[in-house]
């Protein structure tokens, strides 16, 4: 994990929104990469679990198949094992990306604010430059955060698709 608050946070891409958030994801693209890893790893086990359940009635409580019954609880065993696993992994990356992007904004805006000096609060108000500081830093580094449960979310999607496709 990378320290925070930045030596240097870098000199942005201000030439529109998508290239700064862009701008703020190529500066912790490491972390993001892994964190959306684990994100897919943490959604399908958790889109997988009724479907081993489901199996282990099907195979193994509704034909009486002993070895069928304990062999899917070991299944559902051990992928509740990697969506805990995963699950924490996740979010400890999570955090970090989040904490990254909010502290790299944060730096950016300050020093931005540092070097205009008096003549920005003649264009904006203090409490606008606080803001932007408090809340909208923190906005940005949770785009970061819930961006790795978005995509798990539809790798999930993608994996109960294909199941109930095979099933149907």
């Amino acid at each position: 994990m990378r320290a925070v608050p930045f030596a240097d946070p870098g000199t942005p891409d201000t030439r529109s929104p998508v290239r700064f958030l862009q701008w703020i994801a190529r500066g912790q693209w490491r972390t993001l990469a892994v964190g959306v890893a684990l994100g897919i790893v943490w959604m399908v086990a958790q889109a997988l679990l009724p479907y081993a359940i489901g199996m282990g009635i099907d195979e193994g409580v509704a034909t009486s198949d002993v070895d069928a019954t304990v062999r899917w609880a070991l299944v559902i065993l051990a992928i509740g094992a990697v969506q805990a696993a995963a699950g924490v992994c996740r979010h400890r990356f999570a955090v970090s990306n989040w904490l990254q992007a909010a502290f790299r904004s944060a730096q950016v805006v300050v020093r931005h604010t540092a070097r205009t000096g008096p003549a920005l609060t003649r264009r904006v108000t203090t409490g606008e430059v606080v803001s932007t500081v408090a809340s909208d830093a923190m906005s940005i580094g949770g785009l970061y955060d819930t961006s790795q449960r978005f995509i798990g979310a539809v790798a999930s999607y993608a994996v109960v698709a294909v199941i109930l496709l095979h099933t149907s």
